[in-house]
Formats: C-alpha cells, structure tokens, sequence
C-alpha cells in the first residue's frame, strides 16, 4: 500500500495506513493467503440462533464461501407448560404453544360433560371447568350427567294421579321429585315433575299446607275428587313467607281430595320434596296474623272444640285461625273484654289442631273490669312456621255475642 524512497540516508515505506482485518467477504483482506477468509472477522465463533422460531441460542457463527452462517440447525423449540421458558422468549407465557392448552376437558364434578378448557396454570395444564354435577334425572330420555344415554328409572311411588298416597290422618311426607314425570302443567310453567296425594274430609273442616325444608321451588296444587277424576282446580299456590316454599290454610267441605306437589317449570332442577298437612279438626274464619278486633256469637253455633282449662263444655263455640312463617316469632294476646257480661266466656289458644292440638293458653275467667265472667289470653310465644288458633268457647251450655280483640 506504498513506496520505498531514500529518506536521511535510509529506505522507508510510505504506507502509514492501519492494520486491515481479514473479515468474512471471501476476500483476501489482509493479503495473505496463508490465513483463512474471515480469520479475524469479529462475529466469526459469536453465539447465534438458527431459523427456528424460538429465540434460543444454540449455535456459533461460521465464515463459509464469503457469508457469515449460524451452526444452530435445530429445530424450534416449543413453549411447553412446565415452569420453563422453552423458547427462550420472556415475553411469551409459559405454555403459549403447548398443545394441550384450549384442548376441551371435564372438571372434578361427578357428571362426564366436557364443560371446560385446559388452561396452563403454576406450570402444569388445569381445567377450567368448575361446575358441579349434573345431576342425572330419570324418566326424562334427557342424557344430563353425559354418560352416553338417558336413564330409565321408576318415579316414586305416587308419581300418577293413579298411585297418589293418601295423606287423610296428617303428618309429613317426603318424595324425591328427581325421578318423578311431568304430568300436569295447570299452574306453572311446562316440565316441572309432580306427584299426587288424597285425603278424604269427614265434614267441613280447616286444613293446612306446606313444603318449607324442600329444595326447590314448589307449588301445590288442590282439585277435588281423585287424583285420576279431579274436578275444577281449588288452589294454586306457589311463593310464600318470601320464598320459593309453599303455605296455605283453607276452609274445605267434606269430601275427596287431590293435592299436587309440583315444581315450577323445568328450570328447577332440584327434588326433594317435604310436604306438611295438617287437619284443623273444625271449620273456623281466616284472621291475619296481626292486631284486630273481631265480633259474633256462638249463640247456635256447633261445639266443635273444647277448652281444657274448664270441667266441662258441650257450648258451641267459634274459631279464628292464622298462620305464621319459618321465621316468625310473636307475642299474642287476646281478650273478651268487650263482651256483655250476661254469659260466662271461656277462650283458648291452640296450634295445630283446634281440637285436639296443643294449648299454649287457656282462660275462664279472668279480672276484666267489666266481669270476672269474661276471659282474657295474657302474653303468649309463638314461633315457626304453622297453623295457630283461638277460640272463643262458654262455661258448661253457656253462649252469647262477643267481641274478640287481638294483639300481636
């Protein structure tokens, strides 16, 4: 890259320029044959990643036919989910490209519906499917539970009108509704499952209804006559107490009755049925369960009932009832105070049964300032849900107007 030239007495070379590295241009930069091209390229042996898609470094670089090339001939290393970051790429999740994430799955439940997707998750593949059983309900060629049919199963035993249960001594009835048919819609929407019960009433009489301590959203329904001949429909009852259970009381005359226990509509899918019935043993007029004062007589009126704070009762006598609610805690009072004192009043509250349930209170005579003659019920509890009474009675044969007055 220069010269020689006779300088003070001496033979110099002009080339002042610097040294020039042999890079990798399959050029002899450094002109001499003796090194290889690239020899002292700087990116010549450098770490390198090849053509795969993730972002390891796996190879070294190389001068080869004047370009520099990447020894990393692997292929790509996926991101599996494992707690490791396979592709090298801190900026993709772990699992980003396994192939089991999205993959569809069922959960811990006990139906086999696949109801979820696998998600990567603290380095391992979990599913997302956190719903709970489905429950099975047979009878319904439904597959629910996803087992590959639908079960056939026999309901309960009241499951038609055919084969209802007579309930005419009272008491409480549980029925699993989970294997019951639909076989009436009068009241409700379509597809909820129902069974049957009958009763028979001697005479008029009060009775009393309810489902609380079920698990689904109950109705009942009343007709009368049997199960398989009902006649027009008596009642349709859905809500009460705020909730989704059921209560009624009503006055009914004597005869055969069919009563339906039913689910409302398809969308309740639970079953397990508590039913209450309770006779009242009388008929009697329907009072709020509230303060009031109520008149009358028992003048002609039948002894349906009799007080057990007295010897002795075969005076008519006349009825008030109410119920209360699961939740319900009251004091009630009551007296007769109001009545002409020409006739020895007797009154008692019962719960239940107005003839034969239990007595939470019971008076003949008492300290109203009008007569000793008339009877007064001091502060009595009552709680829970159920059918209650008072009762406005005579001394032996004994009637007359009264005016009742209630505190609750």
């Amino acid at each position: 890259e220069g010269t020689r030239s006779c300088s003070l007495g001496s033979i110099v070379c002009s080339d002042t320029t610097g040294s020039i590295s042999d890079v990798c241009n399959g050029l002899d930069d450094d002109c001499d044959p003796a090194s290889a091209d690239g020899a002292e390229d700087a990116l010549n042996g450098a770490a390198c990643d090849g053509a795969d898609t993730d972002l390891c470094i796996e190879g070294t670089r190389s001068c080869a036919l004047g370009a520099l090339v990447c020894s990393d001939t692997t292929g790509s290393t996926i991101d599996l989910c494992n707690a490791s970051d396979d592709d090298c790429d801190a900026g993709s999740p772990d699992g980003s490209e396994d192939p089991g994430v999205g993959a569809p799955c069922d959960g811990a439940d006990s139906d086999l519906c696949i109801e979820g997707s696998r998600v990567c998750s603290g380095g391992s593949l979990d599913c997302n499917d956190f719903t709970s059983g489905t429950v099975e309900i047979c009878g319904n060629t439904v597959d629910e539970d996803c087992t590959g049919g639908a079960a056939a199963c026999s309901g309960p035993t009241n499951d038609a009108p055919g084969s209802a249960i007579d309930i005419s001594a009272g008491g409480t009835f549980t029925a699993d509704l989970i294997s019951a048919v639909n076989d009436i819609d009068d009241c409700t929407p379509s597809g909820g499952r129902d069974v049957f019960y009958t009763f028979t009433l001697p005479s008029p009489e009060v009775v009393y209804f309810d489902t609380f301590g079920s698990n689904f959203d109950t109705t009942l329904h009343l007709y009368p006559g049997s199960c398989l001949a009902r006649g027009a429909q008596s009642f349709c009852q859905d809500d009460s107490c705020s909730s989704l259970q059921t209560q009624r009381a009503i006055q009914l005359t004597a005869g055969t009755y069919c009563l339906v226990a039913d689910q409302f509509g398809a969308s309740s899918t639970l079953g397990a049925l508590t039913l209450r019935y309770v006779r009242g043993g009388r008929t009697g007029t329907a009072i709020p369960a509230a303060a009031g004062t109520y008149t009358g007589s028992t003048i002609g009126m039948p002894n349906a009932s009799t007080p057990n704070c007295v010897g002795s009762s075969t005076a008519g006598d006349v009825g008030y009832y109410f119920m209360l609610c699961p939740a319900d805690s009251r004091t009630v009072t009551a007296n007769l105070c109001g009545t002409s004192p020409t006739w020895d009043t007797t009154l008692y509250l019962r719960s239940g049964s107005a003839v034969d349930g239990s007595t939470l209170a019971c008076n003949d005579d008492s300290d109203c300032a009008a007569s000793i003659l008339l009877s007064t019920i001091p502060s009595t509890a009552l709680s829970g849900a159920g059918l209650n009474w008072l009762v406005v009675d005579g001394w032996t044969t004994q009637t007359g107007a009264f005016s009742l007055t209630v505190g609750m």
